[in-house]
């Protein structure tokens, strides 16, 4: 992950990070995936929203980075430099369809 992407990381204490880090030991002993890896998630966020619990196959797109491949307005990094798609039922449409979607129905 690039440096400047640090913004896209909620930012925890000392006290926090360690538990964080104990949490990511955690989630790779007994989940289904390996958090540290996950460079498109914010999952010291959701940690910090959902304590000890494990995560599911899928998790909310609260946390979700602007590289991940459904980057969407339901995100707490999506803003007008940095635009998430948006969801429509299960049918996702990534921020350029959508701007262009938005502008037909303009018309």
């Amino acid at each position: 992950m690039p440096d400047d992407w640090a913004k896209y990381t909620t930012p925890l204490s000392n006290t926090e990070m360690a538990r964080f880090k104990r949490w990511t030991e955690l989630v790779r002993a007994y989940g289904s995936r390996d958090v540290t890896k996950d460079e498109d998630y914010d999952w010291q966020g959701w940690w910090k929203k959902h304590g000890n619990a494990l995560p599911t196959d899928h998790v909310e797109d609260t946390y979700k980075r602007p590289n991940h491949a459904t980057f969407s307005d339901e995100s707490i990094y999506s803003t007008p430099e940095t635009p998430g798609g948006h969801w429509m039922g299960n049918m996702y449409f990534s921020a350029s369809q959508w701007k262009r979607a938005l502008k037909k129905g303009a018309k």
